[in-house]
């Protein structure tokens, strides 16, 4: 148990987790894009057409970038498992000093006058 009450093979996991969804999340911008390009194609109204075209470029960009946001927000995740061990290590040292310290004050304690 970290000393924070973060485990830190959980978080790893799932940020590896959510990286691994990157392809899946490509896939489904890139249909929803080219749903939109083919309503644009298909419907002969030309306010219609024109403001599918204009929503399709408005969001392209960032539909093509979908996959890299979740990539990276899974890596940040799986990267904080870091901080789970650290704070686990300066909790195990914390505690340490503590029962150093108090094994000192016994032993004062304990002598004889």
């Amino acid at each position: 148990m970290s000393g924070y009450g973060i485990e830190p093979e959980p978080v790893y996991g799932s940020g590896k987790n959510i990286h691994g969804l990157g392809p899946e999340a490509y896939g489904s911008a890139n249909n929803v894009l080219q749903s939109i390009a083919d309503a644009q194609s298909i419907v002969h109204h030309p306010q219609v057409s024109s403001a599918l075209g204009a929503f399709y470029d408005t969001h392209s960009k960032d539909a093509h970038a979908l996959m890299y946001s979740v990539e990276d927000c899974g890596g940040k995740i799986a990267k904080t498992s870091t901080f789970c061990v650290e704070g686990e290590d300066e909790a195990t040292a914390a505690s340490t000093v503590a029962a150093n310290q108090g094994e000192q004050t016994l032993s004062a304690l304990n002598r004889p006058i």
